[in-house]
């Protein structure tokens, strides 16, 4: 998968706004990151994928992204979410989020 980026970061929160529950939420990101990283790998071996293997082009083909503001209490929640998983998973370094 290709490193993480502040576009993926605010795309993923976005996208997690419409999942209820930390535990949908947690459930949610993890697939978004798992389908950036088969579309990844297909593209690296000359497939076609579904997305152009980022977090942000998975975000943008499962939904229509919302915009959002730091002024929205629930994307904040969800932008936190997504941080603390990247921080404790080192993906905010470039490293792989899921390892």
């Amino acid at each position: 998968m290709r490193r993480v980026s502040l576009d993926d970061v605010l795309q993923l929160a976005a996208v997690l706004r419409a999942a209820s529950g930390q535990r949908a939420r947690y459930r949610r990101m993890i697939a978004v990151f798992k389908s950036a990283a088969r579309d990844d790998a297909a593209l690296k071996a000359g497939h076609r994928a579904r997305s152009d293997g980022t977090v942000a082009g998975v975000c943008r083909r499962v939904e229509a992204v919302p915009a959002c503001g730091l002024d929205d209490p629930h994307y904040c929640a969800c932008l936190a979410t997504v941080l603390r998983f990247l921080a404790r998973r080192g993906g905010a370094a470039g490293l792989h989020p899921l390892n």
